[in-house]
């Protein structure tokens, strides 16, 4: 019974025998349950039910554990607190895909419950399209308050981990994969802080509809630093990080530190305007191809010119948002063009200068010519 899972030959297997989970616990509260090393096994879509629910526990664990052919969630903790989720595999859960909430593998609506090294899968099959009207199949949900995610996978769901609306303190979130999902990777309504996560190869229904990583108009104060969001070159997601918060209070916006991307149809970053979150990285230089009249600067300091061998008008700078400023090193065959996405201080066009540098300052949708 030692490793990731239990497996065949060392772990018991309990076989659901009548509706409902397998493993339940009463509603009154309940101490210090300990679940090692068995194989849940459900009787599919027909027979209600999952594999182990806690429904008001403190300081309790599940480890080594798996959930297989359930009608509904493999592992849930509805109330309490102190629960540990390690070394933990579902397939083919949620199999009764008509659900009126949001559901997943795996949920959690404690609060400083730890989960690491899980896998968390519906088992949809990518390709067929969406089988909820509104995303309601996950891979993990995290409601709750100030839990600890580490090693996670959420996949083969319409949101790989879903972050509910927070009830209290930040969760903590590190080193998760949202991958290969009908819809987005990782879908936030709530509060985190994140650390090296990744969106992989998601918007399987349909090519450049949902994103890596979707934060809605209800998140609030995420601070994501060096996560990556990254579709395929055959099947490109939406946006990298696709955000929606508008918010006079500084702190309530969302913030962007050293996150990247690629093939992602629409663009690494959709940020609302000069109330939206803030996007941050590394200053780095890039050279656009000669001839490219609307510079794509994400994640850059300093835009070096002197491939522009032609005369070429420059009408805006992409991949940005609001408060960033960004430098430009002269070309006299580069023209910036004034009009609805740049203005320059003379209201006129300007042509560059060599060996001088330019500096541009975006705010709602244009870029100030210093």
């Amino acid at each position: 019974m030692f490793g990731y899972l239990p497996g065949h030959i060392s772990g018991v297997t309990l076989v659901q025998a009548d509706h409902g989970f397998v493993v339940d616990t009463p509603t009154a509260l309940v101490r210090g349950i300990g679940i090692s090393g068995i194989n849940f096994e459900g009787r599919g879509a027909n027979f209600p039910g999952g594999g182990v629910r806690f429904q008001l526990v403190k300081w309790a664990a599940i480890r080594r554990c798996t959930a297989n052919n359930f009608a509904d969630q493999g592992f849930q903790h509805l109330a309490g607190f102190g629960v540990v989720f390690e070394d933990i595999l579902t397939t083919n859960v949620l199999l009764n895909r008509q659900r009126d909430r949001i559901s997943g593998c795996i949920e959690t609506f404690g609060t400083d419950d730890f989960l690491n090294r899980i896998e968390a899968n519906p088992s949809l099959i990518a390709g067929r399209g969406l089988v909820t009207p509104d995303l309601l199949l996950c891979g993990i949900v995290v409601g709750g308050a100030n839990n600890f995610l580490s090693n996670c996978i959420g996949e083969d769901a319409e949101r790989g981990i879903y972050i509910a609306p927070l009830r209290g303190s930040q969760h903590r979130i590190s080193q998760c994969r949202g991958d290969s999902n009908i819809g987005h990777g990782f879908y936030v309504d709530g509060s985190a802080i994140w650390s090296t996560c990744f969106g992989y190869n998601n918007s399987s229904a349909e090519v450049g509809t949902y994103s890596g990583f979707y934060m809605s108009s209800k998140s609030r104060s995420n601070v994501l630093t060096s996560c990556r969001s990254e579709g395929r070159k055959e099947r490109l997601q939406k946006y990298g990080f696709e955000d929606y918060v508008s918010e006079s209070d500084p702190d309530a916006r969302n913030q962007y530190f050293a996150c990247a991307g690629s093939f992602n149809q629409a663009g690494l970053f959709l940020v609302q305007n000069h109330e939206g979150s803030s996007v941050s990285g590394a200053p780095l230089t890039i050279k656009p191809p000669a001839g490219t009249r609307i510079v794509n600067v994400t994640g850059s300091g300093l835009v070096v010119l002197d491939n522009y061998m032609t005369p070429t008008d420059i009408s805006y700078f992409s991949g940005a948002a609001d408060g960033q400023t960004i430098r430009a090193l002269g070309n006299p065959n580069v023209t910036i063009v004034h009009g609805s996405g740049i203005v320059t201080r003379s209201s006129k066009d300007v042509v560059l200068k060599a060996d001088t540098i330019y500096a541009f300052t975006r705010y709602v949708d244009k870029w100030y010519m210093n």
